[in-house]
């Protein structure tokens, strides 16, 4: 069998401890660094070569390839407005380059690293982008069982990329519109109760099943959920919520 290709997206300021621990874990074939526009863009990549090189250890051997660290520069990295969009596009062409160029098995994304706006941006990137894996590395000072222990996966991030793929689709445009539709019926008062009849109704829907597919199949993927009653009202659960805010 072929060999697994491993790729690690790795947001970095001036901490490369949170790049050797990911490294470490991960023991990947490349790591893309997207870093901001500070400083010749070079010398992120020659930095961090010669940070792991010089401890000796095995996992970073890697790093002797030439073409082993990549880097993505972003124009600005502590603008609020404006890094998360930089970051989300940045990460966007790095998951494209991996999975069409290095034909990557696995990609993963380590939220730790850059500037805060950088790491919203970057978890917002694991919602959008479908099969990209997010990290996050730990202070080893507060981690229990060692060094070995700092670097985590995300399963409830992982819950809301399938989240995202059950909406994002352009045939769901329905579920799109419900999650849009309940949303505007848990911010205003006085709003009808948001069961099957009353969203058919609202939506101008050819009758409840229009609804009541859809409204199942956001409700098993965790986007929704409904009270005990009769007839049940639906409402958006966090994860919807947060979808609420990437789609169109």
């Amino acid at each position: 069998m072929p060999e697994p290709v491993i790729v690690l997206i790795q947001p970095l300021g001036t901490n490369k401890a949170i790049a050797r621990d990911a490294i470490r874990h991960l023991t990947p074939s490349v790591v893309v660094i997207i870093g901001g526009e500070e400083g010749d863009p070079r010398n992120a990549v020659e930095g961090l070569k010669d940070d792991l090189l010089g401890s000796g250890d095995a996992p970073f051997e890697f790093a002797l390839d030439e073409d082993a660290i990549k880097l993505i520069q972003v124009e600005t990295i502590n603008d609020p407005d404006r890094a998360m969009h930089e970051i989300l596009g940045a990460v966007g062409r790095a998951f494209r380059w991996a999975k069409q160029e290095m034909k990557a098995t696995e990609v993963y994304l380590n939220l730790t690293g850059g500037t805060k706006p950088m790491t919203v941006g970057a978890t917002l990137s694991c919602v959008v982008h479908q099969g990209l894996k997010p990290l996050y590395t730990f202070d080893p000072r507060h981690v229990e069982g060692g060094p070995e222990n700092t670097v985590k996966t995300m399963p409830e991030l992982s819950k809301l990329q399938t989240a995202a793929a059950s909406v994002m689709n352009r045939r769901c445009i329905m579920r799109k519109r419900l999650i849009k539709e309940l949303a505007r019926l848990e911010d205003y008062p006085n709003t009808p109760a948001a069961n099957c009849e009353e969203l058919a109704k609202l939506m101008n829907a050819s009758g409840r099943q229009a609804v009541n597919r859809p409204l199942n199949a956001l409700e098993q993927h965790g986007v929704v959920t409904h009270d005990s009653g009769r007839p049940r009202n639906y409402k958006l659960t966090d994860i919807g919520r947060i979808l609420l805010a990437v789609i169109d």
